[in-house]
């Protein structure tokens, strides 16, 4: 098979991963509120038109150096290319008060996590299988070719992600991340 050459295919190359809604509905139900904010969304994402605020780097927005507007729930599916400073951004956001949940690749390996997840006390909802992601086309296509998490900060929000996702048939379990 040749490598795919459209990012669209998510070959493991670019940054254009749209979260399923079938996650999104899961991460509300979890809440219990709709997603209020997504820093990095991109107008192409099934959660454009779903978030009440969204910041996007495609139309100009810079959600690592702008306020972030609102007080509610935060969803963040980050560019894979550099999540580090996404994940400090919502750590602080957490650590503020806000609910928050970002979709990252899990590589507890990086200083990235070292910092702000392992060193936070964040827990992590883990899937089993890989997520099918959303292309820039509308499309779902094929499983990203790697794994991936969400983070969450609050372990009751993390257990109950856990329960949305399994009554929309994605088996996960629930980390603590303790240093």
């Amino acid at each position: 098979m040749e490598p795919a050459t459209d990012r669209t295919e998510h070959d493991g190359a670019g940054d254009r991963w749209g979260t399923p809604p079938l996650w999104l509905d899961a991460i509300e139900a979890a809440a219990g509120e709709r997603i209020d904010l997504d820093p990095c969304c991109a107008p192409w994402s099934p959660l454009w038109h779903r978030a009440a605020r969204r910041l996007s780097l495609e139309t100009g927005d810079n959600g690592l150096t702008q306020r972030w507007p609102g007080g509610g729930l935060v969803f963040c599916n980050p560019p894979y290319s550099d999540v580090g400073p996404w994940l400090r951004r919502c750590r602080d956001a957490a650590r503020a008060g806000r609910p928050v949940v970002a979709l990252v690749p899990t590589r507890p390996e990086t200083q990235a996590w070292a910092s702000y997840v392992l060193g936070a006390g964040a827990w992590l909802v883990q899937q089993t299988g890989r997520i099918r992601f959303v292309g820039a086309d509308g499309k779902t296509h094929g499983n990203g070719m790697v794994t991936t998490c969400l983070v969450v900060w609050d372990g009751a929000l993390a257990r109950r992600l856990r329960d949305a996702l399994a009554e929309r048939g994605v088996r996960s379990f629930v980390l603590r991340v303790e240093v």
